[in-house]
Parts: structure tokens; C-alpha cells; sequence
């Protein structure tokens, strides 16, 4: 029986993408190139606001394939690479789908993909076993890697964070969102980059076992990776049921260790630190290479284009030359909204603003959506069901705390586990009423937060530990080496 948490929810995962493989696409003649690449605001225990790098180049300047085009400040940005050789044609500001504005850096290429040699300087030359913590940890800082999981943290203080404090490492492979499925391509595609740079990271944090979590919905894949592990001490495998948000970071950790993250704490002082397989390939590619991220591998899908597809897309590259790489928009839909990201998670923009959006280390898939296939409910009273309690994975009473939010009282939402909220959306997702329940809960967090006086709520007493089971525990048959 696979592992299992409180709540969740069974979308419709939209089947799979295309079997032809992950389609690597040529770059375009322009790129925006956002100087923000991390601190997405995910939910509310992830409410660090990150900086955009400073671009340290200039119109009319010619760069070049992985030269660094902007600096990052240790713990406040990531430095930014140009994913192309050409000239700098503009430096401006920009939208980013989740509501951020950054600057950005056009680019036109020169379609010559002429490599920057400083990128040998950034290679790891010497064997993994040689390595130390402050090499691999500096290695992925210069890099400006970063691991799109929960709150799109930089790896790097990932790590610092992490380091003398976890026992366990979680390679996070499970997609709970409809539609998304890149991650799993890259794990079918190439393991052995992403099982390389898990090894990596288990050697910096002095680890020697790491814990590699998959969805029961993908056999696959499970299969797959137990064949590229074989006998590898390193790594076992752990199964989980499919419902969304199993993905969840906090809710990952429960279901495999039976351990709560109490609120104002992370994961780190549980002992456990999870990273997603994109963060992990890069680091191979570059410890072994030494070129840093210059693209990324995402879901384009969608009722409006045809199939679904897995593409590799530089960074910079506008959505609308995303869509067109895969056949464009069918002529008998007419969009209603581009999705960056998942349908549950996801930010939506107007179609006809899909010029003004790219791609970002970021972007887990495009979703092109017709009004057909967007449920639109109209929203009523709230009639106390309690159908958004059942599906709660936190455990949360949230038609309570929504009434209470919706009424301004945000202290006493918070006092009812407001700021614990994960934002999944699974409480929308069931609403009769067609209440957007997580968007109040959330509200009133912020509202909270905003004057600094979340911490009151902290109980410094609870270590994490629960006897809470709610389903079935799982069997022995579900460690597998």
C-alpha cells in the first residue's frame, strides 16, 4: 500500500504527453530574459521576497552563450546567463505571471551559439569523493541554480541551510498537477543526470542514503528508475498514492515519516530536505560541464493545441513561440486563457497578452485552454458542507477560517491555522458554492504578516511529532532498493 496523507484531491491528470521524446527547440531571434529567477510566493511557509539580479551589461554589448548577464547577491537573487550568443537590444522592465515585476534583458541572437570560455572555469575539476561542502555549495551559488519546488529557493541556501542539520535527503519526482509531466520526461530521458546530481548533493550534506519519492500513477517511471538505480545503495524508493498536492514538500515528509512541520518551521529542523530532479540535472550538467542553466524543460498542453509535449525551451523564449513550436493554436479554438504552470497552482494571462510572458527556470508547462475546458462556477453562500474540511491535507477547517477572513476578523482566522494553509486550492477545487476558499485563507495570512506579528502565533512547545493516522499505514513492500 503506498504511503498516504490526510485530504487531497483525484483530478483528471489529461493523460500523457506525445511519445516523441523531450523536443529540444531552436532558439528564437529574440529573448526577454527576466533578472528574476526565484522566491516565488508559494502558500505560507515559503514567504521569502527574492531580488532581481542587476544586469551588468549594456545595449549594443555583444555576449555570449553562458555568460553571466546579471549578478545575484548572496541571499536575496541568482545570477542571470544569456542562453544565446548576439547583442543586448534592450534592457527594460517586465510582468511575470505570478503578478512580479522584474527587469529583464533582450537579447538578439545571433543564431551562432557561440559558447562563453569562462564557463570552464565554473567545471568542477576533480573527482566528486575530493569535493567539499563549500566547493559544491559555491559551484551551485556561481551557477544561480535553483530548485523549483516549494517557494523556488536557490539550491545553494538550500544547502547552507541543510547542512549539519538533515539526516535525509527526498528526491521529489512526483507531478500532482493535471497536464505536467516534464519532470517525469526527464527522468525517462536521462536518469543518470539527475541520479548524478543527487549524488552530489548526498556527498556536500555527508549523506549516504537518499530517499527517491514517486506517484503510484506512474508505473512506469517507477520502473524505470528502479532499473537505472539497480544496486545502488545510495538510493530507495518509495511510493506514493496519487492525489494532489502529494508533491507538497510538507506533506511529502508527513506521509513518509509521519512527522508534521509546526508552524515558523522548516524542513531543515525536522532533519529532512527535499529537491526536485530539474534542479539535480543541472547541477550535474554543471559540475561536469561547467555551463550553468540555459533552459528549460516544460509541459506545452492544453484542449486548444494538439497532444501534449514535452520541449526544452531557452530561456527567454516568448510563450507565443512556445505554442507555434508545437503546431500553434488549433483553428477551431479560440484560447480564453494561457496557463504558466499547473491548471491547480498555475497563474493564468489573457491570450492576448501571451507575447509579453517567457519562460523562466521557473516554468513547469504552458496550458493553452479554451473556455470549454475551464470550469467556471458561480459563486454562492457558503452552506457549511464541510466538503472543503475533508479534502483539507492540513487538517484545517477552511469554510470556517474563509468566514472568518471574509468578515476582516484575520487575527482569529490566523488563530484558526490561516498561516499553516499550504495554498493547494483543494478546498476550491470541491466548493459547491464556487467560493475561492484558499484565496481568502491566504488573504488572511498576508493580512497577518504584513505587520509583522505572525510569529505570536508560533506554539515554540510542539516539536512536529504526531500519533495522528488517518488512513492506512503503509506496508514493508513499498521500500525498494
Amino acid at each position: 500500500m503506498p504511503y498516504v496523507f490526510h485530504g487531497g484531491i483525484y483530478p483528471d491528470l489529461h493523460g500523457d504527453t506525445k511519445n516523441t521524446g523531450i523536443l529540444e527547440m531552436t532558439p528564437p531571434g529574440t529573448l526577454m530574459v527576466p533578472m528574476l529567477s526565484c522566491g516565488v510566493n508559494a502558500g505560507n511557509h515559503y514567504r521569502r521576497d527574492y531580488e532581481p539580479a542587476k544586469p551588468i551589461v549594456r545595449v549594443g554589448e555583444r555576449v555570449l552563450r553562458g555568460q553571466r548577464i546579471a549578478d545575484g547577491e548572496k541571499g536575496k537573487s541568482c545570477p542571470v546567463f544569456s542562453p544565446v550568443s548576439g547583442h543586448v537590444s534592450d534592457i527594460g522592465t517586465m510582468s511575470l505571471p505570478d503578478g512580479r515585476v522584474t527587469p529583464f534583458v533582450q537579447i538578439y541572437n545571433d543564431s551562432e551559439m557561440t559558447l562563453f570560455h569562462g564557463t570552464e572555469n565554473m567545471r568542477m575539476n576533480k573527482r566528486l569523493s575530493e569535493c567539499t561542502f563549500e566547493e559544491i555549495a559555491l559551484l551551485i551559488r556561481r551557477a544561480g541554480i535553483v530548485d523549483t519546488g516549494r517557494g523556488n529557493v536557490p539550491l545553494a541556501d538550500k544547502l547552507e541551510l541543510a547542512s549539519g542539520r538533515v539526516e535525509c535527503c527526498i528526491l521529489n519526482c512526483i507531478e500532482d498537477e493535471p497536464y505536467i509531466s516534464s519532470d517525469e520526461k526527464l527522468l525517462m530521458e536521462t536518469p543518470e543526470t539527475v541520479l548524478n546530481g543527487m549524488k552530489i548533493v548526498l556527498k556536500a550534506l555527508g549523506l549516504r542514503e537518499g530517499i527517491v519519492a514517486l506517484g503510484e500513477n506512474r508505473p512506469n517511471l517507477i520502473k524505470h528508475l528502479r532499473r537505472a538505480i539497480g544496486h545502488d545503495k545510495l538510493f530507495s524508493i518509495r511510493v506514493l498514492k496519487s492525489k494532489y498536492p502529494a508533491g507538497d514538500e510538507r506533506l511529502l515528509i508527513y506521509a513518509l515519516a509521519r512527522h508534521e512541520l509546526p508552524l515558523g518551521k522548516t524542513p531543515y529542523d525536522s532533519g529532512f530536505m527535499t529537491v526536485g530532479p530539474s534542479a539535480l540535472a543541472d547541477v550535474y550538467r554543471t559540475f561536469v560541464t561547467g555551463v550553468p542553466p540555459l533552459s528549460r524543460v516544460l509541459t506545452v498542453a492544453g484542449d486548444c493545441v494538439d497532444g501534449s509535449y514535452t520541449v526544452k525551451a531557452p530561456i527567454g523564449t516568448s510563450f507565443s513561440d512556445i505554442i507555434e513550436f508545437v503546431g500553434g493554436v488549433k483553428e477551431e479554438k479560440e484560447p480564453s486563457s494561457i496557463i504558466e504552470g499547473g491548471p491547480l497552482r498555475g497563474h493564468g494571462i489573457f491570450p492576448d497578452k501571451v507575447n509579453e510572458f517567457v519562460v523562466t527556470n521557473l516554468t513547469s508547462g504552458v496550458l493553452v485552454m479554451s473556455e470549454g475546458s475551464i470550469s467556471r462556477k458561480k459563486e454562492y453562500a457558503c452552506i457549511n458542507c464541510g466538503r472543503c474540511a475533508d479534502v483539507c491535507p492540513m487538517m484545517l477547517s477552511p469554510h470556517h477560517i474563509y468566514r472568518l477572513s471574509f468578515d476582516c476578523r484575520y487575527d482569529e482566522a490566523v488563530s484558526e491555522g490561516a498561516a499553516l494553509c499550504i495554498g493547494c486550492g483543494s478546498c476550491t477545487y470541491v466548493c459547491p458554492g464556487g467560493i475561492d476558499v484558499s484565496a481568502y485563507i491566504l488573504h488572511a495570512a498576508d493580512a497577518v504578516r504584513e505587520h509583522n506579528d505572525i510569529n505570536r502565533f508560533i506554539d515554540p512547545s510542539f516539536d512536529g511529532s504526531t500519533e495522528i493516522i488517518d488512513e492506512a499505514e503503509p506496508e514493508a513492500g513499498n521500500e525498494q532498493n
